[in-house]
């Protein structure tokens, strides 16, 4: 039995009877994948596109794109041509345009973008079935990977650290309170450590019920991806003073057995207490956080300050009333 009360992952998953209308040529995306950088978001990608049907392009599509005006396979030709993107974006879209026929165009396609739970209404209405998952994970390996990646550097800036991880988990939280009437499957870091293979089957249960879509789960693909993410899993980072300040936050009884769940959670089934600890959480996290940043002793904190304001207040949410 889960935290909800559910026996079984199919009480779990209750989906609409209605049978969704999914473009057959031409189309846009279906669902997307999205959460606080480093919870887990990359391995989601892995776990889905291990199936037969699913298919989830990762980061392809800018969170902040107008995706009703996004088409496939045209879209994914303008980019597998366009010199002025990455080349890695570029060479992703080569990859899906060369396997459109046979792998895109009879599958569920999805994109990962961190970033999407800024703009998560909006994103949302322009999907075939308004479906998303959201990863979550508990605070502590959120920061200590934030604060691994500000030392090497690279792709990450080094004032990125730790009590950031904090402020876009407070955003993050508060969007899903804003979204409690959608079609979200909340997906703990804790599940897919737990059980790897029932995770996957709840997340194509999610996203294919009401689609008529046939799905196949290659478990000994599944079983690469899992110890593939056991090689690379790196120990915790100790906390600063300022980062225990922040996670303290989010180490409330219903939160932390909300990250600890070893089963994914419709978020029209979270649990009270949980859904409680959100509400109480800071509502202004420019405000929150500006005294740590601004007053830190590590001075790429305060270069970076900037730049998470900005990024903030480009959402939906007014980053000064979440």
């Amino acid at each position: 039995m889960d935290l909800c009360g559910h026996d079984t992952m199919a009480d779990a998953m209750r989906e609409p009877a209605k049978t969704l209308r999914l473009p057959a040529l031409s189309r846009g995306l279906d669902f997307i994948v999205c959460g606080v950088p480093r919870s887990g978001t990359s391995a989601t990608v892995q776990y889905l596109n291990a199936c037969t049907g699913l298919r989830c392009f990762s980061e392809l599509f800018h969170e902040n794109a107008d995706h009703a005006a996004i088409r496939l396979p045209e879209g994914l030709a303008a980019m597998a041509g366009d010199a002025d993107i990455p080349a890695n974006k570029a060479e992703q879209a080569r990859h899906w345009l060369d396997r459109y026929d046979t792998e895109i165009a009879p599958s569920l396609v999805g994109n990962k973008m961190p970033a999407y739970y800024l703009f998560l209404g909006r994103v949302l209405d322009a999907l075939s079935t308004g479906r998303a998952i959201v990863c979550l994970r508990d605070i502590a390996g959120i920061m200590g990977s934030y604060n691994a990646r500000a030392r090497r550097g690279t792709e990450w800036h080094a004032g990125r650290t730790g009590m950031f991880a904090g402020g876009e988990q407070l955003v993050l939280l508060k969007a899903l309170l804003h979204a409690r009437d959608r079609d979200l499957l909340l997906l703990p870091h804790a599940a897919l450590l737990h059980d790897p293979q029932a995770t996957t089957e709840a997340m194509v249960a999610f996203l294919s019920a009401g689609t008529e879509r046939a799905m196949r789960i290659h478990e000994d693909q599944v079983e690469g991806v899992r110890a593939q993410g056991a090689e690379k899993r790196a120990a915790h980072t100790p906390l600063n003073a300022t980062e225990e300040q922040v996670a303290a936050l989010f180490q409330t009884d219903g939160l932390q057995a909300l990250f600890a769940s070893p089963r994914p959670i419709h978020i029209r089934d979270l649990p009270a207490p949980a859904a409680a600890e959100m509400a109480a959480l800071p509502s202004d996290v420019v405000g929150y956080l500006e005294p740590f940043a601004t007053g830190s002793e590590h001075i790429p904190n305060r270069h970076f300050w900037p730049a998470f304001c900005e990024s903030m207040a480009a959402g939906e949410l007014n980053p000064r009333a979440l």
